[in-house]
């Protein structure tokens, strides 16, 4: 099975799909503590616009957005404008519950390997890991 990067590069894409393409590549190398707060909605002509969940990180980004632009513009001179939207949806959660849960997971292993009869262990653990997958 072929990947996208290799099925897209037999399509003769304008160079404007390609910087789109390289920018939602780059986003969250450039700015790596943003993409917990923030993510690319849409680019629209030469405007990048970001949807952000919280409206705190919306006001804060929106003070910081000429920081943010000369930032932007250094791999990508297209971009001229920068706007926030307000998402009604919450993201990174899920991961971040993952996380947690694997925490979790690694203190009750070191419980049950303390059990004494194996096969409760076994048990207890199976038990435990469908209890998590819900």
């Amino acid at each position: 099975m072929k990947d996208l990067k290799s099925v897209l590069s037999n399509f003769n894409f304008d160079v404007k799909v390609k910087w789109h393409l390289e920018l939602n590549k780059k986003f969250p190398e450039i700015f790596a503590q943003l993409t917990k707060h923030t993510k690319i909605n849409k680019i629209y002509n030469d405007t990048l616009i970001l949807e952000v969940y919280e409206t705190s990180w919306l006001q804060e980004l929106y003070m910081l957005s000429n920081i943010i632009l000369k930032r932007l513009r250094v791999d990508f001179p297209q971009i001229n404008k920068i706007k926030f939207i307000r998402s009604r949806r919450k993201f990174k959660k899920k991961l971040e519950n993952k996380l947690i849960k694997n925490i979790i997971y690694n203190k009750e292993i070191k419980a049950v390997e303390k059990i004494k009869d194996k096969d409760l262990a076994k048990s207890l653990l199976s038990y435990y890991q469908i209890c998590l997958s819900k």
